[in-house]
């Protein structure tokens, strides 16, 4: 009702953790219970309060999670990663992350009916990859297009964590 959380964190527990490398910290909290670290729920509660959430793109040399506000629709988001996207959009192929990750690559994403076509009133969700972009603007099309030729899905897993 008014927009507030309290989330305890245990700072030891947390600096312990962090002196850990990532299996021995993932084995210690499994046997705990835990699935997130206090830093991730952190983050999570402050973007739920806030009415965030993330959308991923990857190309060849990068992955990246943008932040938009929850119900931004398809052309503004787009227009986060750049603002010819959102004067130029027209559709997008979009995925859900956890189809992507159990495909393993967009062609076969593809060949089991996972990826839609969204039209300017497609509300982006938490956790939906945008692959492909397309414009009225030939050139600008061609260009991120060409961004996105080899999605490294292994790169996409890390980055989402």
């Amino acid at each position: 009702e008014q927009g507030a959380a309290v989330l305890p964190v245990a700072a030891k527990f947390e600096e312990d953790i962090a002196e850990m490398d990532a299996e021995d910290a993932e084995l210690f909290m499994a046997e705990l219970g835990l699935t997130q670290r206090g830093l991730d729920r952190l983050i999570q509660t402050s973007y739920d309060l806030l009415g965030y959430i993330s959308f991923l793109t990857g190309g060849e040399d990068e992955v990246r999670a943008w932040t938009i506000t929850r119900g931004t629709k398809a052309p503004q988001a787009a227009g986060k990663i750049h603002t010819d996207f959102e004067r130029g959009f027209i559709r997008a192929e979009v995925i859900a992350f956890e189809d992507m990750k159990e495909c393993g690559t967009m062609a076969n994403a593809k060949a089991k009916g996972l990826v839609r076509s969204e039209g300017k009133e497609y509300v982006v969700s938490l956790g939906i990859l945008g692959k492909v972009f397309t414009f009225a603007d030939a050139k600008v099309a061609d260009d991120f297009i060409k961004s996105f030729k080899n999605i490294d899905v292994e790169q996409l897993f890390k980055a989402k964590k």
